[in-house]
């Protein structure tokens, strides 16, 4: 493959990932990573690698000179990360110094300090306070999305949600597919957006189809709401059921367009079916699929790299071998794994019911004495052996199939690359998950991921298995 190929493949994989700075360092030599269980770093620490915090609080206040991973109940992060920081829980702050990107999620999400790269936020109620500097891009999804004033974010945002109250400045473009949104701030170019209805019936009940789940300071009404001290320094497109000329008080230097979009409510369906009754009508609310899209994606990637990481952790040879196996022989993985998913599936339900015949049988032998105490066993351990197969089935096969594709990808630049496996697994992870996530496709990728991990697996079993018993 030549230079020129190459480097278009690693622009199409960078786009796709939207994480181009957390790929670029996954591709640079590491010597390993720490794993700090009790969730606290003092603010005169310093951690030279990677580091992994999980506990009910997690407070970072040090240097990590590497990227951060933390996960909890409430995760406070006030010192430096000299890379990029993943962090989930109910609540997240981060008031430090992050020298890359920032993956975010929970039900409050609060950005107050300097981040160089870009935010990726999913949660309620996701807020970039007055001390934010953000160096890059900001894409966020939830029920309510505030830049307050004084807040910096360099280039574009875009925002899916219920409201968005923009009070900061933001250097290039905002897009938006909203229910209200709210600009008192400035942004440096276009503001392109659907936005809902600003009906008295709409004002007080649209914002239901997206339940907070924790405090939420204000509730904008439905509607555009562009305050007079506003500044627009490109154009103000808009898409809405009704023009809503009334609710924009600044004057923006590009001019104002507006589009025509149909009402979702069962009052224009009713009018549609009437003219095309002929035609099934069907209404996509693109700002909720985007958040549904994001949401299932900060999960699924914060869950695989925290499962990748100990994979890496305890049972490093185990993971690579398994990849090792999925490369060398893809076709008998593939076949393996249909045979193993259908024979695990139908064993399964063949010890649910083998449990309800020897429950039975011994029930009536020992008048019914023992009957409980068999149920009791036996479903406890088909449910034991039906999560295990579920969670090698969902989550093992995308670790091994994600450390090969990372692995490929990284050595069609670096032919010698021998770091650790965490890099190539974060990046086949990436890449994992975006596709996953997607309505149609996702569904039969993750269908053949989890029969070639799990053909994978077996092979790799099997063969310990063999060895094993020649020895003995």
């Amino acid at each position: 493959m030549n230079t020129k190929t190459r480097n278009l493949w690693f622009r199409i994989l960078l786009a796709m990932a939207m994480v181009s700075a957390l790929a670029l360092t996954g591709a640079q030599t590491v010597r390993a990573m720490e794993i700090d269980d009790d969730g606290k770093v003092g603010a005169d620490e310093v951690i030279q690698d990677d580091l992994i915090l999980s506990e009910e609080t997690v407070e970072m206040a040090g240097t990590v000179n590497g990227n951060l991973i933390a996960s909890g109940s409430t995760v406070v992060i006030s010192g430096t990360v000299n890379g990029d920081v993943i962090a989930g829980g109910a609540t997240v702050i981060v008031t430090g110094t992050v020298n890359g990107n920032v993956f975010a999620g929970g039900g409050e999400v609060l950005i107050d300090g300097k981040v160089e790269g870009s935010l990726f936020l999913g949660g309620n109620t996701l807020t970039v306070g007055p001390n934010a500097r953000v160096g890059s891009n900001m894409y966020a999804a939830g029920f309510s999305v505030s830049l307050q004033p004084g807040s910096v974010v360099a280039r574009d945002i875009a925002v899916a949600g219920y409201q968005a109250i923009l009070a900061g400045e933001i250097g290039r473009d905002v897009h938006a597919d909203l229910g209200a949104l709210e600009l008192t701030g400035k942004v440096g170019r276009n503001i392109i957006l659907t936005i809902g209805e600003p009906t008295e019936d709409r004002e007080e009940t649209a914002y239901m189809h997206f339940p907070p789940f924790s405090r939420v300071s204000r509730i904008v009404p439905v509607g555009l709401h562009i305050g007079s001290e506003a500044v627009i320094g490109g154009k103000l497109e808009y898409s809405s059921p009704v023009e809503q000329q009334a609710g924009i008080q600044a004057t923006p230097e590009g001019g104002v367009v507006y589009q025509y979009k149909p009402s979702k409510d069962a009052d224009t369906l009713r009018d549609l079916e009437d003219v095309r009754k002929d035609f099934t009508v069907r209404v996509f609310d693109s700002g909720g699929m985007f958040m549904s899209y994001m949401f299932h994606v900060i999960r699924e990637f914060l869950t695989l790299v925290l499962l990748g990481a100990l994979a890496v952790w305890l049972i490093p040879s185990i993971l690579t071998r398994t990849a090792g196996t999925l490369r060398a022989k893809p076709l008998p993985a593939l076949g393996w794994g249909f045979l193993v998913l259908a024979v695990g599936m139908a064993g399964l339900v063949m010890a649910f019911f083998l449990v309800i015949l020897l429950g039975l049988a011994i029930g009536v032998v020992t008048l019914f004495g023992l009957m409980g105490v068999i149920f009791s066993i036996g479903f406890s351990a088909t449910g034991l052996a039906t999560a295990v197969f579920l969670a090698l089935a969902q989550y093992g096969s995308k670790l091994v199939v994600a450390l090969l594709i990372g692995d490929w990808f990284l050595r069609l630049f670096r032919k010698d690359y021998s770091a650790s496996a965490f890099w190539p697994l974060l990046l086949g992870i990436l890449m994992m998950v975006l596709v996953d996530a997607l309505p149609v496709l996702g569904v039969l990728v993750g269908f053949f991921v989890a029969i070639l991990g799990l053909g994978a697996m077996w092979m790799v079993f099997r063969d310990w298995w063999r060895a094993r018993t020649a020895k003995a």
